[in-house]
């Protein structure tokens, strides 16, 4: 069986990546893992119809978290205080969702490639939140 060139490329660097996070004990080291994490930017023009911005939850920790705002229109906000602001006066549903971490080697969006991948990641959550106006 051949495996092409690209496929081949990306298990190469993930055995790569693996080998330099795993410890001789077994464990990851999760400080690097952090260190070579690609992270996602939030989006603070609509794209698909939904705003995103990150709101720090916990300053000591740097734990933040990403919320998800349906725009309307093509409206552009001239900051992200103005996407902290409410969109309505109208009551919305909020969804919480926690990812529990169950990754062992991986934060999350080590497994992220190409920039094609990072957009799907956030496909899920922007598809509810344009679907059903939730935040």
């Amino acid at each position: 069986m051949v495996v092409p060139l690209n496929m081949w490329v990306l298990i190469s660097n993930f055995k790569l990546a693996y080998n330099l996070l795993r410890r001789p004990d077994g464990t990851f080291n999760r400080d690097l893992a952090e260190f070579l994490d690609r992270k996602v930017p939030a989006n603070a023009n609509p794209m698909d119809g939904v705003f995103s911005f990150d709101v720090i939850v916990d300053r000591e920790t740097n734990l933040l978290t990403r919320i998800y705002r349906p725009a309307e229109g093509e409206e552009r906000p001239v900051s992200i205080l103005e996407l902290e602001k409410p969109v309505s006066s109208e009551v919305v549903s909020v969804i919480i969702f926690f990812h529990g971490g169950g990754r062992g080697a991986e934060t999350g969006s080590f497994w992220v490639v190409v920039e094609d991948e990072v957009r799907m990641k956030e496909t899920p959550y922007k598809r509810m939140v344009r679907l059903s106006t939730l935040i």
